[in-house]
């Protein structure tokens, strides 16, 4: 059921535990429904998901391979589309989202990032396997959807004993180490061994890195650029593939100081991920505070001192907000800079006091930021 208390977040261009929400694994379109479950360990999502094979029993277990991995992962499979699903489950306690479409589902990625575009307590995160797929999603999401670039096709390679025909034009492989080329031979060469292969799709789930590496953070305190990534292998983009990729609204993880680390930072429209997870905190945490206090107070008197309990439990949460890094001090590093105005009952009109609304609270801060880039100057003296 919908809060009684409605947050809206302007926010102005110069704007420069737990963790925050429960990853939900989401298979769509499943040959058997599963209820919606909140698991803490990884035995529990093989038997809800019914084993070990599938991608998204992997996309669990690497989110819980990672650094700051979240206490809990929710999985749900429905007999419905993806859209409809996200829908079935829309009231449930998660935020950061993955999707496993089934084989029949007609929906797509961008599809659910139209879901998902305009909430407030949910985030879309999904792999490509190339940056021009990036363009469809983003012109359905762009603030809270997350696209990481990351092959997700590969070859399985079999040998075959003895060939037949003209290797050149019949699929043949041949291997050199670890790779495999096309056969160039007119005829078969019995001193070689030759290798058929087949596509297969896999590692459509390694954006759930990028899920268990934050999910279990407080909101705030942490860039989503260059965080550390377990189980997985760098890409080695060139320079201009990787712009590009970024220019695109994707990211990917690459190798740095020795480290697996995120490229980027940004949702797919080009904002933070940072900002954008602030944002939802400072929201979700405000109307559930002033929600409780609705709930345990035999009234709230729409009076001064009423509203200046609204005012109190909107500065408590900023400072919240300050503690956890998300808010920026002034100039002499100390002092918060955020705001609380909260206008009086007489600034309120004599219909809204009769109809018992309240609109005249009014909240500024100003992110704090992050460094992601740095220029450092030397000067060598002989």
């Amino acid at each position: 059921m919908a809060l009684d208390i409605k947050v809206n977040i302007s926010q102005a261009a110069v704007a420069g535990s737990a963790g925050f929400g429960i990853p939900l694994i989401l298979v769509s379109k499943a040959s058997a429904a599963v209820p919606y479950t909140e698991c803490e360990k990884l035995s529990e999502v093989e038997t809800a998901l019914g084993g070990k094979t599938s991608n998204a029993y992997k996309a669990a277990a690497l989110i819980w391979k990672q650094d700051n991995a979240p206490e809990k992962i929710a999985v749900y499979a429905s007999t419905n589309d993806a859209v409809v699903a996200i829908g079935e489950v829309a009231n449930k306690g998660w935020r950061q989202l993955l999707v496993f479409f089934g084989e029949n589902d007609t929906k797509t990625a961008a599809d659910v990032a139209e879901a998902v575009e305009g909430s407030t307590d949910k985030m879309y995160f999904t792999t490509v396997g190339a940056t021009a797929n990036i363009a469809a999603i983003k012109a359905k999401g762009e603030e809270n959807t997350v696209v990481m670039y990351y092959p997700i096709s590969d070859y399985v390679y079999t040998a075959v004993a003895s060939p037949t025909g003209n290797p050149s034009t019949s699929s043949y492989y041949e291997k050199d180490g670890d790779t495999y080329t096309a056969s160039e031979d007119t005829s078969v060469n019995e001193s070689k061994t030759y290798y058929t292969r087949t596509a297969i799709t896999v590692l459509n789930y390694a954006v759930a890195a990028i899920v268990g590496a934050s999910a279990g953070r407080e909101a705030g305190s942490f860039t989503y650029k260059n965080l550390i990534i377990s189980g997985l292998e760098p890409q080695t983009l060139s320079d201009t593939d990787l712009t590009a990729l970024h220019t695109a609204g994707g990211f990917t993880i690459v190798k740095k100081a020795g480290d697996i680390v995120t490229s980027e930072g940004k949702a797919v429209g080009g904002e933070f991920i940072d900002v954008i997870d602030s944002k939802h905190w400072i929201i979700q945490n405000i109307e559930y505070d002033t929600q409780k206090k609705l709930n345990i107070e035999a009234k709230v008197p729409y009076t001064d001192v009423g509203i200046s309990s609204l005012a109190t439990i909107t500065a408590n949460v900023l400072k919240k907000a300050f503690d956890n890094g998300m808010i920026a001090t002034d100039e002499d590093g100390v002092t918060p800079m955020y705001g609380v105005n909260f206008k009086p009952r007489s600034a309120m009109t004599a219909l809204q006091r009769k109809n018992r609304v309240y609109t005249g609270g009014n909240f500024t801060f100003t992110l704090a930021g992050a460094v992601h880039t740095a220029t450092i100057n030397g000067e060598l003296v002989i």
